[in-house]
């Protein structure tokens, strides 16, 4: 009889036992569910978050190159292509613009240079290129280089023009070895009022039969 009884007794601690392992697993599992359930909106928060985050920063980077073209612009009181076409238009040259900076080519007129039967004429690098940069605290003024393409007759009235006006003279040299008449190229450098400096540079080139 005692037997039967502690036998019934261990059954029923091990049923109950089983019901409180299960009861525990089943609430252990709602409680995942419900946090994973609840993170999930929060992962979506912060991924939106993200993506305010990125197009903030997609915005501010285009307010930053507005700015920086605005400044590029604010250089002078025209656009930078037509304040270059003006360049070449007072030197009489082909306007090259490039953002701040202003390309003028002065294409040789006369004579035409030849070598092995090619008008070298036709070669920006055969020519005189000029190239100006405005500051952009000083709209009046200009750093300007180039080089002008001289044939040999040419190079000392130009050469002592340019000493008067206090150019410096970065370099002369050949370009090519085998064309006729012989050229040769003079750079220089020079800052300065813009006007000024054009002055000088048509002055030069009329010291040369570039134009004719």
């Amino acid at each position: 009889m005692k037997r039967n009884i502690l036998i019934a007794a261990i059954a029923i601690l091990v049923i109950g036992g089983a019901f409180a392992i299960a009861g525990a697993f089943q609430t252990a599992q709602k409680t995942n569910a419900q946090s994973t359930h609840q993170s999930t909106p929060n992962n979506a928060n912060t991924s939106n978050a993200t993506n305010q985050t990125v197009n903030t920063n997609t915005n501010t980077g285009t307010n930053m190159n507005m700015g920086t073209s605005t400044n590029v612009n604010a250089t002078s009181s025209v656009p930078a292509a037509q304040y270059c076409s003006g360049l070449a238009g007072q030197i009489g040259g082909l306007a090259i613009p490039n953002g701040d900076v202003c390309d003028v080519v002065v294409v040789r007129k006369a004579p035409i240079i030849v070598m092995n039967g090619m008008n070298l004429n036709k070669f920006t690098l055969m020519n005189s290129v000029i190239e100006f940069m405005k500051p952009s605290s000083t709209p009046d003024q200009a750093f300007v280089m180039g080089d002008f393409a001289l044939l040999e007759t040419e190079m000392n009235p130009v050469l002592d023009l340019l000493t008067q006006y206090h150019w410096t003279i970065t370099g002369i040299h050949n370009h090519m070895i085998l064309e006729s008449p012989k050229t040769t190229f003079m750079h220089w450098e020079v800052t300065g009022n813009v006007n000024t400096i054009v002055t000088q540079i048509n002055n030069a080139l009329a010291k040369t039969s570039i134009k004719g």
